[in-house]
C-alpha cells in the first residue's frame, strides 16, 4: 500500500486535496473579494475527504483517525 517509505497513497491524496481546497480558498479571497473562516475552510476539507472515501475508490480512502482529528 506503501507509495514510498515516506508515506501511503492516502496521505498524498489528503496532501493534494488540502491544498486544492486552500488554493480555492484563496482565489474566492483576490477574485471575488469573499473569505470564509479557517473552521469552514477545515470542514470543507473534512467534507471533502468524506465524500471521497464514500466513493470508496481503492487509494482514496483516509483513515477514520484523520477524519476525527480534522474535526478538532
Amino acid at each position: 500500500m506503501a507509495m514510498t517509505a515516506g508515506g501511503t497513497k492516502e496521505a498524498y491524496s489528503l496532501a493534494i486535496l488540502t491544498i486544492w481546497l486552500i488554493w480555492k480558498e484563496r482565489n474566492a479571497r483576490v477574485f471575488n473579494e469573499s473569505s470564509s473562516g479557517e473552521q469552514s475552510v477545515f470542514t470543507r476539507i473534512k467534507d471533502e475527504c468524506s465524500d471521497w472515501a464514500s466513493a470508496g475508490r481503492q487509494g482514496l480512502s483516509f483513515p477514520r483517525i484523520v477524519l476525527n482529528n480534522m474535526s478538532n
